[in-house]
């Protein structure tokens, strides 16, 4: 009797395991995705797959790339990397919205929205291009539409820097609307009128077969970010 449960025992830890409740999985972010829906996502995978051992790690999205096509990290979450990446797979979860961060004080901030052209004579604060080559060229292009390019007068590797030395009259940036989450009053957010070009939310893997494992994470993360983050039924 203990020969035949414990083959019972292994049998259903086996059909768990190909069913993608059980085992690692490790996944991969870049910060901002912190301001998304990412974290209730991983809020209900942990609910829905208790038994995944779920290991996150934070990269800027170049370090991430990488990691995905070294094998070390399973699945991405970037922000513009392009949809043609060398072995790996790439889809658009979510295009966001830029918005223009001037300090509170600063003349533009009495404005309810601006054109890119407004921002042309301006100092910015932004990342270095060694951060996010994609996320990078994009600010470019929209500052070439309104006719110039950024003069970037001070760096900083985080959108928290940067939003704090904006507040402190240093520049002004170019931000994904997520950022707005992380500002105070030292600084004003204003919807751009004229831009033509959005930040994309890139959910990124191996091209090759995916386990069961993976497969259920990349349905769950595809239905949270179409979804906007409402919880999806609870699996039973």
């Amino acid at each position: 009797q203990q020969t035949l449960r414990k083959v019972a025992e292994d049998l259903h830890s086996t059909r768990r395991v190909g069913r993608g409740e059980v085992g690692t999985l490790t996944v991969g972010y870049v910060p901002t995705f912190m301001l998304t829906v990412f974290p209730q996502l991983l809020n209900d995978y942990r609910r829905q797959f208790p038994h995944v051992e779920l290991r996150l790690r934070e990269f800027y999205t170049s370090g991430l790339l990488r990691s995905l096509r070294e094998g070390t990290t399973d699945i991405g979450f970037t922000r513009d990397a392009g949809m043609d990446e060398e072995g790996l797979h790439t889809e658009l979860l979510l295009p966001e919205p830029y918005v223009a961060v001037v300090p509170a004080h600063h003349p533009l901030a009495k404005k309810r929205s601006l054109q890119i052209g407004d921002l042309r004579s301006e100092p910015f604060v932004l990342f270095s291009p060694d951060v996010g080559k994609g996320a990078w060229e994009k600010l470019e292009h929209l500052c070439q539409q309104g006719g110039f390019r950024p003069r970037v007068m001070q760096e900083a590797p985080h959108w928290l820097s940067i939003v704090r030395l904006v507040g402190a009259g240093l520049g002004v940036t170019i931000a994904h609307e997520c950022v707005q989450k992380i500002t105070d009053e030292g600084v004003r957010c204003l919807p751009i009128r004229d831009a033509k070009i959005a930040s994309h939310l890139v959910l990124t893997h191996r091209q090759e077969a995916l386990s069961e494992l993976e497969v259920g994470f990349l349905a769950l993360a595809r239905q949270a970010f179409r979804t906007g983050g409402s919880s999806p039924s609870r699996k039973s």
